[in-house]
């Protein structure tokens, strides 16, 4: 009975990982106001309110941006002629550097190097932490020059309960897309709830944010479908049927431009909490992670009364180590099998022996 449980917790086990094996990671910065998260496989983002505004009560550990696994927000990278996604598997990820206030995320393809920094911005007077400046910067590593561009994707989720989508710096509201030049960009936009008690606003002229060259107010699936060259219908919703309903976004477009050698393009854009304050003029620096200082282990001495208890107790660890052990090399076995399958590798019979073996091992 007992070899027949851990079988069935194996095979658990092992169903369990080919089902959840590619669940990401994620990288948290928090204050009073604000979370933000950042995945670490793909660099995506996710922003919600902590306590909100200090000022009104029912905007509390509210999504401002819509929650997914991995987030649904992300950045395209117009590179020449190509169109990169920002963390895709074509290029590599360094380990995120995670501060108390920032997460800097740095991802590399073939001559390029690109970074993620998302840090938190204070207010010009009140010095109230309820902004966050997201920023990317793209190295040209070639020895030629190479032309570099961005769209930013926010899959904004409170206007889609709302009458309203989105409300203009100008006082426009708007119920269907609608796209704007840099020669008319407003100076922000604001999506908030039904009640509009939950706000959260996107600056998009003014300090420590690098104007876009357009951007559209569309469906978010509109939009992922048409990553360069994106042209409104006419419309009188956010609908892109028979697809989605109500589902809006907003992207942010910079032209691409020619970067020379060991050149780079520095673009960024700040999401926060609604409010008329600016914010402070002096830019905010995004901290190096501290490497955690190992600790000191002391030597204990026990005293033990019962000798033969305690080595029964010694034997029962000892054969509960050899049990994990065996976890293990199932596991080890279970991994490469999975890593076989996805690079599309031929998974022979061997493969599945070496499982059956580790499974009968205990």
């Amino acid at each position: 009975m007992r070899n027949t449980l851990k079988a069935i917790l194996a095979l658990s086990v092992f169903l369990f990982i080919l089902i959840f094996h590619n669940v990401a990671t994620a990288s948290t910065i928090q204050n009073e106001y604000l979370l933000v998260t950042v995945d670490d496989e793909t660099g995506r983002l996710f922003l919600s309110t902590i306590q909100g505004k200090p000022d009104i009560k029912g905007d509390e550990k509210k999504d401002l941006l819509f929650y997914d696994k991995p987030p649904s927000s992300y950045t395209l990278i117009y590179l020449d002629d190509d169109i990169l996604t920002y963390g895709n598997d074509i290029g590599k990820f360094n380990p995120p550097i995670v501060g108390t206030r920032s997460i800097k995320l740095e991802w590399k393809y073939q001559y390029i190097t690109a970074i993620q920094e998302v840090s938190f911005i204070k207010r010009e007077n009140t010095g109230i932490e309820d902004g966050v400046l997201v920023k990317y910067i793209v190295k040209n590593n070639d020895k030629h020059s190479h032309k570099i561009g961005f769209r930013i994707l926010f899959d904004t989720f409170l206007g889609e309960n709302s009458k309203y989508h989105f409300e203009l710096s100008n006082g426009e509201k708007l119920q269907a897309p609608k796209s704007f030049e840099k020669n008319n960009m407003p100076n922000y936009w604001i999506s908030q709830d039904r009640k509009g008690i939950v706000c959260l606003r996107g600056v998009l002229k003014g300090n420590h944010v690098v104007t876009p060259d357009k951007v559209i107010f569309a469906n978010y699936k509109a939009l992922t479908e048409n990553p360069r060259n994106f042209y409104i219908r006419r419309s009188r919703n956010f609908d892109y049927p028979p697809y989605s309903r109500r589902d809006s976004a907003v992207a942010l477009y910079y032209k691409p431009i020619e970067i020379k050698s060991n050149g780079e393009r520095i673009v960024y854009t700040i999401l926060g909490l609604c409010g008329n304050e600016s914010y402070e003029s002096e830019k905010p620096v995004v901290e190096v992670a501290t490497p955690k200082k190992e600790k000191k282990v002391e030597q204990i001495t026990y005293h033990v009364r019962n000798y033969s208890a305690f080595r029964q107790e010694v034997q029962n660890i000892s054969e509960l180590q050899k049990e994990i052990s065996s976890i293990d090399n199932l596991l080890s076995e279970i991994n490469k099998f999975l890593k076989k399958r996805d690079a599309g590798e031929e998974v022979n019979l061997k493969d599945i022996e070496k499982i059956e073996k580790c499974l009968k091992a205990y």
